[in-house]
């Protein structure tokens, strides 16, 4: 048996395999065949670069046959015979793939799982002010309420209860950019703990709630949490695993939001419990998620900017399937991808022409969808039901009735909707959608609705229908895919990632506090409002808005933004920086 040696092999056009030991290259005028058997068949020897052993101790080369088979080699002949055992299930390169799947669906969970938690934390604090026995906790906000004049259009809600309801989503906006430059420096791991200790222990601390004022410091510390969370983890998913795409699944917080509803309708049977279980379950979501972080690693791009290239190396391979990737030349092309972006300013690589386009839909995806007004449906929907059914718990069936449909749309979506008729498409048809649920809503609220009495049945019926009508709408234009799929690339990429985040639900705050207002000011009116909006983005959709899911994000601005008549006005050829042009695979930045 030869240890040392190195063979040559080779397959020629009848796919018979050639070995020949090195001493014996100069010599040899013709290579030496292997003795076939015409019953069997036997697949091509493929390198194997000092991973794999098996029965002989060859180092650099690796049989895979299709049928078991013991090889004998010796250094004159070399010979195949059939066999059961030569190829053990304890291969390193077998348990190394095995691995790698493992690692991966740790990172699916945890972005399903943090999409989910993100969700369920934005939704949680909605109308705690309606629910009697927390407004014992602020007895001089409960007098207020008790005291105001009220109607069908107009509820009492000072600037103190609507801020305590809104601080987890304004909480989650300001932290997010923090979050940005504190990963940067401190890493990725480290600040995605931070914002999960404070999200359990603020989400912990409002299920306990023995004073008002650790209620408000409990909603601070949430809101601090989700917003870090929200902003880390697709960033550690797309850095460990880009070709996954894992932040879909980070996107399906709608699920969350019906998961905090159904929670809030079951906790509902016992008034005590009916805010403590759903902040507690937030709690344990966050210390989930808490155990999870200790089970992934540290991104191979923060590693590489802290001057850490062994151990990122080693990160970037346990993350890479060999059959699927070339570890080395990947990882030489994200060494020099940092390397360059230190030359560029991320600002500036931000607002750069080939970006723009990107980043002004981007932005208006995130803000349009906040003041089409679906904070509003939560205003009258269940009123409108209250008109149809007198059961005690009706509220909390409404809403969480709503989550569901929400839910399940977006489901309809992202496997069925989109693969059919592309984003462009769906987006158009949502927003329309939501135009004509505005229409309706003004329609029977300005003509056939009482301001002081309640809502017949037939216009709570019509009601009901329009809000299911304008909540699937809203779901349809907030899936997770988004309305397109060109993404910003370069040093820009993570701070555009981090101001998106922050606008939702920074805008979220606002039309909460502006909608109770407008209510009472302008009453129906306030869907002619929502609904310019939601003529303006189908109008934004459908003029500057292409269909390009079959393009890929490096190829974007030269097969779309340069070629589209409104864009193209921002982007000259000097300012590409993209792979060339019949490089039709979509590389993602890692």
């Amino acid at each position: 048996m030869l240890n040392e040696e190195l063979f040559y092999q080779c397959v020629n056009p009848k796919n018979s395999l050639v070995v020949m030991p090195t001493t014996q290259v100069e010599k040899a005028t013709t290579p030496q065949k292997i003795k076939e058997e015409p019953s069997s068949s036997w697949s091509t020897v493929k390198p194997q670069p000092k991973q794999s052993r098996y029965l002989l101790e060859i180092e650099e080369w690796t049989v895979e046959p299709e049928s078991t088979a013991e090889v004998r080699f010796s250094a004159e002949s070399v010979s195949i015979t059939q066999s059961e055992h030569i190829m053990p299930t304890h291969s390193p390169r077998f348990v190394q793939r095995k691995d790698v799947i493992n690692r991966i669906r740790i990172l699916k969970l945890l972005a399903l799982l943090g999409g989910i938690t993100v969700g369920y934390a934005f939704n949680v604090s909605g109308g705690m002010f309606s629910i009697p026995i927390f407004l014992k906790k602020f007895p001089k906000v409960r007098r207020k309420i008790n005291m105001a004049k009220r109607t069908n259009f107009c509820t009492y809600a000072d600037f103190k209860s609507l801020m305590i309801s809104s601080i987890i989503p304004l909480g989650a906006s300001i932290s997010v950019l923090p979050a940005h430059v504190l990963s940067n420096r401190w890493g990725r791991k480290p600040v995605l703990r931070i914002g999960l200790i404070l999200l359990s222990v603020g989400s912990g601390l409002f299920a306990w709630l023995p004073l008002a004022f650790l209620g408000i410091v409990g909603s601070i510390m949430s809101g601090l949490g989700s917003g870090i969370t929200n902003q880390v983890i697709p960033i550690i998913c797309s850095e460990l695993a880009p070709e996954e795409n894992l932040s879909v699944l980070y996107g399906y917080q709608s699920l969350g939001g019906f998961v905090v509803l159904g929670i809030y309708l079951i906790a509902s049977y016992s008034p005590k419990w009916v805010w403590r279980v759903p902040f507690g379950i937030l709690c344990f979501l966050a210390v989930v998620l808490l155990v999870i972080s200790f089970f992934i690693d540290e991104s191979p791009r923060c590693l590489i900017q802290q001057d850490k290239v062994q151990a990122a190396r080693h990160v970037f391979t346990k993350y890479r399937d060999p059959r699927k990737t070339i570890v080395d030349e990947e990882f030489a092309e994200l060494e020099k991808a940092i390397e360059d972006e230190k030359k560029i300013s991320a600002v500036k690589d931000l607002l750069s022409p080939q970006n723009r386009a990107t980043l002004i839909i981007k932005a208006v995806a995130e803000l349009v969808p906040q003041l089409l007004g679906a904070s509003s449906l939560m205003f009258f929907g269940p009123l409108a039901s209250t008109s149809v059914s007198s059961n005690s718990h009706i509220l909390f069936i409404t809403s969480a009735g709503a989550g569901l449909w929400g839910f399940l749309m977006t489901l309809f979506v992202s496997f069925f909707l989109l693969k059919r008729c592309g984003r462009r498409r769906v987006a158009i048809g949502s927003s329309f959608l939501t135009l004509l649920s505005q229409i309706s809503l003004w329609v029977v609220l300005h003509f056939f609705a009482n301001s002081h009495s309640d809502f017949t049945k037939p216009v709570a019926y019509t009601m009901i229908g329009a809000i299911a009508l304008n909540y699937a709408g809203f779901n349809m234009l907030t899936n997770p895919y988004g309305w397109i799929k060109s993404s910003i690339e370069g040093p820009g990429g993570a701070l555009a990632d981090a101001w998106l985040k922050s606008l939702g639900p920074f805008m979220m705050v606002i039309m909460n506090v502006a909608l109770i207002h407008m209510f009472c000011t302008i009453e129906a009116f306030v869907y002619v409002f929502t609904g310019f909006f939601a003529a303006f983005t189908t109008s934004f959709v459908y003029i500057l808005v292409p269909e390009a899911s079959q393009i890929g994000t490096y190829n974007m601005t030269r097969l779309i933004w340069m070629l589209q008549w409104f864009w193209k006005k921002f982007i000259k050829e000097e300012d590409l920086k993209f792979v060339k042009e019949e490089d039709s695979c979509s590389k993602q930045r890692v």
